[in-house]
């Protein structure tokens, strides 16, 4: 079986040796202490989860969560959010189409790993990878174009949504 890729956000190593260790088996763990580096890790190597830990932040301070959902490649990233269980529904209300699961602080390592282990069995050949690298180069594209298919709209880049204010 091929291994996933898991982007690990924290500067709690404990938590990290512990996700490491538990799923190493279906995961590549790969790993950063700040989230604006983390970001810049994450366009490069195309994650399948990623995994931030904001049990030490303010809601305030984690304000570049957005980013992770804003570069097209990174759209089919799993983004998985720990944090205190008293800010989950702030978060919810703030972030609730950017990160796919929040985890709370009270959950045990173990559970925390079988959720990200579920992820794997489940996201298992969702996407074209072709597909997926031609769209989001297509999105790239600086000249406005639509894609179409017996005088029907297929897709339209984000330049052409710009240009025609749409």
């Amino acid at each position: 079986m091929e291994r996933k890729l898991l982007m690990v956000i924290s500067e709690n190593q404990e938590l990290l040796n512990t996700i490491k260790e538990k799923v190493s088996h279906r995961y590549e763990v790969v790993a950063e202490k700040c989230v604006h580096a983390g970001y810049s890790v994450a366009v490069n190597l195309l994650p399948d989860i990623i995994f931030i830990d904001c049990v030490s932040k303010e809601i305030d301070q984690i304000k570049n969560l957005s980013s992770f959902k804003s570069n097209h490649f990174l759209n089919n990233c799993w983004l998985m959010v720990y944090t205190r269980e008293s800010l989950i529904a702030k978060m919810k209300v703030k972030f609730a189409d950017i990160v796919d699961e929040f985890l709370h602080i009270n959950m045990t390592s173990s559970l925390i790993c079988e959720s990200i282990v579920k992820r794997s069995s489940s996201n298992a050949g969702q996407f074209n990878y072709w597909k997926d690298c031609f769209l989001g180069l297509f999105n790239l594209n600086p000249k406005p174009v639509l894609l179409l298919k017996q005088n029907t709209i297929i897709e339209m880049n984000d330049a052409f949504k710009r240009t025609f204010k749409l």
